[in-house]
């Protein structure tokens, strides 16, 4: 018994750890999906020109390819992540409310859903779980880029530590 609990506390550290970085590298995959979809469109609405941006409608056939080959390019548990397209929305994004609604109509996000489960790319396989009777762990992660105006703040309001040489001034 003693030696089962330390196979258990063993796969309590070894796999959780697997998996939290995992989750991390998931989650970089779709972060950098949403920001390459949400650069895409950018250029989409540079190439409208001011007139023409208020009737835009979507393409998402624009959108989507360039989201997947950007996952392919990242990995997560050594995996080259795949995104299905049914995981790439267009829509909406409401900074003052912080929701996005899925619409083609005049755009401004879009959001991407990284897997490793059954619906894409396959779950992660565990180390010392599989003792335990769990030989796999779905994950997932989601990320929205919007294009959204310059953001500011008061002065002395930024917490994050900032030097600026005295030779600028």
């Amino acid at each position: 018994i003693l030696l089962l609990a330390l196979i258990a506390i063993t796969s309590l550290a070894v796999d959780i750890g697997y998996v939290m970085a995992t989750r991390n590298e998931l989650q970089n995959v779709a972060d950098a999906g949403a920001l390459a979809g949400a650069r895409k469109l950018g250029t989409l609405y540079e190439e409208l020109g001011p007139g023409s941006q208020d009737g835009f409608v979507c393409d998402p056939t624009t959108i989507v390819p360039v989201v997947q080959e950007t996952g392919t390019l990242n990995t997560a548990a050594g995996e080259n992540v795949g995104i299905n397209a049914g995981d790439v929305v267009i829509g909406q994004w409401d900074s003052t409310t912080r929701t996005f609604a899925a619409t083609l109509t005049q755009p401004n996000a879009v959001k991407v859903t990284a897997h490793r489960d059954g619906s894409a790319n396959g779950p992660i396989t565990t180390f010392f779980a599989q003792v335990i009777n769990i030989p796999t762990v779905p994950l997932a992660a989601e990320a929205i880029a919007a294009l959204t105006g310059e953001s500011t703040s008061d002065p002395l309001d930024l917490e994050i530590p900032v030097g600026i040489s005295l030779e600028w001034f």
